[in-house]
């Protein structure tokens, strides 16, 4: 095994015994020497692939949401929105709330998890606005408003997956002027 290959090979383990500890332990009680000697490296190595726990909980929630871009096959805007939440928010439901409300408020205390939020909501709604023909940037702010304040709801209450998805639906159809 080359130098490239034990690097993801133990990147993959960090991952694998972090979701383990944040769902048993909660992103509090979770340290990080625990998760390096579960799988023998020492902390200061862990370090080298996740400088701090915030960075590792982003990266361990980030890969439950769909990174393929989902494509537009239709006209019908409808069922097509649909099918792109259903496609980018498959798995959201597997992740602890109380995770995403850590995500979250990293996400206001200016940290890089904003980036990837803001990546996730650009993943959401690249292909509809690309297929719309949208340009006003007002309607592409309040589009991504929309998609924040609904995980903001969604973490922060007994919301299901299903009624932010439904929410989510009804707004951004609203905001583009469809029936």
């Amino acid at each position: 095994m080359n130098r490239e290959e034990k690097k993801q090979l133990t990147r993959t383990k960090v991952m694998t015994s972090a979701k383990q500890h944040f769902k048993t332990y909660g992103y509090e009680k979770t340290k990080l020497k625990n998760i390096a000697k579960e799988i023998g490296i020492g902390e200061g190595t862990l370090f080298n692939y996740f400088p701090t726990k915030q960075k590792l909980l982003v990266e361990v929630i980030g890969e439950y949401f769909q990174s393929e871009v989902y494509t537009i096959n239709s006209n019908d805007i409808n069922s097509e929105l649909r099918a792109a939440l259903d496609h980018y928010l498959e798995n959201l439901d597997l992740i602890d709330k109380d995770l995403l409300k850590v995500v979250f408020s990293s996400a206001f205390s200016g940290s890089d998890v904003y980036q990837r939020m803001v990546l996730l909501d650009d993943g959401i709604l690249r292909e509809l606005i690309t297929h719309l023909g949208i340009d006003d940037e007002r309607v592409i702010r309040l589009m991504k408003a929309c998609l924040i304040s609904a995980f903001i709801s969604y973490t922060m209450s007994d919301m299901s997956l299903a009624e932010l998805k439904e929410n989510l639906h009804q707004d951004l159809i609203y905001l583009i002027g469809e029936k």
